[in-house]
C-alpha cells in the first residue's frame, strides 16, 4: 500500500468557468495529503488563470491534446475528455483517483486503497442500486438516453429490471488502480465510447435528460461488475469518511502556492 499510493496522483481538469471552484478542491488535497502530486488538464483557463493555476503547489499543469481526438471532444458538454484523461494517467501512474472541481477531501485517500482492492481496484459513492426504488437520488437511469444500451450491448428493459445489480456510482470522484480486470470492464469500454461522438452522445442526448460519461459508468458497471456491491453491501461510509461534494468556492481549505 505505500508504494501504491507513492504512485497515486490526483486528476482533474478544468476550463475557465471552474477556475475559483477548483481552488479549494486542491487545497483540500494540499492539506491532507501534502507532496502529493496533482495532475490537472487545462480545458480552455485565460491566460491570468493559467499563470496562477502553474502557481499552485505540488500541481502539474497539462494542455488537454484536443487536436489528437476526434472533433466532438472539443465540446466540453459530451465529458468525452474525462474517460481520455482517465485513461492516459491510469497507464502512465498505475492509480489515479479523478475529482471533479466540486472534489473536496476531509481525509487522505490513501485509506481507500485497500478497500478498493477488494473490487478489482475500482471505487465511487454509490447514489443508488435499483432504477425503480426510490434511494438516495433519482437512479441514473432517469437520465440516460435509451439508445446509449445499445450501444454498449445492454438490454434496457433487463436493466430496469435488475432489482438492485444496477449501482449508479458518482462519475464526479473515482478512484482506480490499473489491472487488466478494470480496464476491461470499464476504461477501454468507456474510453471506445467517449471516442465515438454517437455513442457517448446519441442523437437527441442532452443535459439533463443524459449525463454522457456518467450514464456510461453507471451501464459498464451493471454490465461488467454486476453483483460487486448492492444497497446493503457497499463502502460508501468509506468512502465518504474521505471524500465528499461541494458545488461552490465556500470552505476553509485555502490553496498554497509556491513560487520559484
Amino acid at each position: 500500500m505505500d508504494e501504491l499510493y507513492e504512485r497515486l496522483k490526483v486528476v482533474t481538469a478544468i476550463s475557465e468557468n471552474h477556475f475559483e471552484e477548483v481552488k479549494p478542491w486542491i487545497g483540500s488535497i494540499q492539506e491532507f495529503m501534502p507532496g502529493q502530486e496533482i495532475i490537472l488538464y487545462n480545458l480552455g483557463l485565460s491566460k491570468t488563470s493559467l499563470e496562477k493555476v502553474n502557481t499552485f503547489c505540488d500541481v502539474q499543469v497539462r494542455d488537454f491534446p484536443f487536436s489528437s481526438y476526434p472533433n466532438h471532444v472539443r465540446d466540453l458538454h459530451t465529458y468525452a475528455f474525462k474517460p481520455i484523461i482517465i485513461d492516459i494517467t491510469l497507464r502512465e501512474f498505475g492509480a489515479i483517483f479523478w475529482g471533479d472541481a466540486s472534489i473536496r477531501l476531509k481525509g487522505s485517500l490513501r485509506k481507500l486503497l485497500p478497500v478498493s482492492m477488494k473490487h478489482h481496484g475500482f471505487m465511487s459513492h454509490l447514489h443508488a442500486f435499483d432504477p425503480q426504488k426510490q434511494e438516495e437520488i433519482k437512479h441514473q437511469y432517469f437520465f440516460t438516453h435509451p439508445k446509449l444500451y445499445e450501444n454498449l450491448g445492454v438490454d434496457r428493459t433487463e436493466y430496469y429490471n435488475s432489482g438492485g445489480m444496477a449501482p449508479h456510482a458518482s462519475a464526479n470522484r473515482q478512484l482506480y488502480v490499473n489491472g487488466s480486470y478494470i480496464q476491461n470492464a470499464i476504461v477501454q469500454p468507456m474510453l471506445k465510447c467517449a471516442l465515438e461522438f454517437r455513442c457517448i452522445s446519441p442523437v437527441g442526448a442532452h443535459v439533463p435528460g443524459h449525463r454522457f460519461d456518467a450514464s456510461i459508468l453507471a451501464i459498464l458497471i451493471y454490465k461488467n461488475m454486476k453483483g460487486e456491491w448492492n444497497k446493503t453491501h457497499n463502502d460508501n461510509l468509506v468512502f465518504d469518511d474521505v471524500v465528499y461534494l461541494r458545488k461552490n468556492t465556500i470552505g476553509k481549505e485555502k490553496v498554497k502556492t509556491c513560487l520559484w
